[in-house]
């Protein structure tokens, strides 16, 4: 499904791995400050 719009627009990619990148950073801070309100 993704893969169309993909090879189509390479910048499209640019822009889902800099998203996703960008999640995954907040995923991060988010558990280690659910980490630390937790103790």
């Amino acid at each position: 499904m993704f893969s169309n719009i993909f090879t189509k627009s390479p910048a499209m990619i640019a822009v889902f791995v800099t998203a996703n990148s960008g999640f995954v950073t907040w995923m991060f801070a988010d558990a280690v400050k659910s980490c630390i309100f937790t103790m």
